[in-house]
Order: structure tokens, then C-alpha cells, then sequence
């Protein structure tokens, strides 16, 4: 009984950041397609690179190098991934059982 508690509380919550999730994944979507395709580099290598930075937020792994370079990529929108990520960072993990390396 108590998880149906705590996906009453996280439905709610959730359904609040999907405009911000919209924007984020518009931002991302233009940063990784046009600015890569004016620059001429692949857009799928910026990919790897995110995935590595949503595991060091996330506490799956420390990675400052990786937090440097996805500074410093043009083709690559930090502002999109955090819109895209900030409800599933802060309080996603507050509201839903998830792994523990992830809490």
C-alpha cells in the first residue's frame, strides 16, 4: 500500500514537468541535428557524452572530465538535458523505489 502512495504523490508531480520536458527535448534536438549538421561532426557521437554526464548526475559514476567537455561542445544543449532530467533528478528518486546506486 505504501508504493501506490508514493506513485499518487509522483503522477501529479510529473505531469507538471512534461511542458518543461518539451522544451528540453526541442532544445536537444536542435542542438544535436542543425548546429551539428553547420558544423559538419556527427550528431550521434554528442550521445555518448550524455549518457555519461546522466550518470554522474545521477551518482552512478564521478566524471569531472566528462562534466568539462559537455560544457564546452557546441553541438550539445546542457540547458535541454536539464530540463529534460530535473524532474527525474530531484524527485523521481524521492517518490519511486529505483536501484539504490541511483538514491
Amino acid at each position: 500500500m505504501y508504493e501506490c502512495d508514493r506513485l499518487s504523490g509522483f503522477c501529479p508531480c510529473a505531469n507538471l514537468f512534461v511542458p518543461l520536458a518539451v522544451v528540453g527535448l526541442i532544445l536537444i534536438f536542435y542542438k544535436q541535428v542543425y548546429v551539428s549538421r553547420q558544423l559538419g561532426v556527427a550528431s550521434t557521437a554528442v550521445e555518448v557524452i550524455n549518457g555519461r554526464w546522466l550518470m554522474h548526475i545521477f551518482g552512478l559514476r564521478e566524471d569531472q572530465i566528462t562534466l568539462q567537455l559537455h560544457r564546452v561542445l557546441p553541438n550539445n544543449s546542457l540547458l535541454g538535458l536539464w530540463l529534460l532530467f530535473f524532474f527525474q533528478v530531484t524527485f523521481a528518486t524521492r517518490f519511486v523505489v529505483v536501484p539504490m546506486a541511483i538514491r
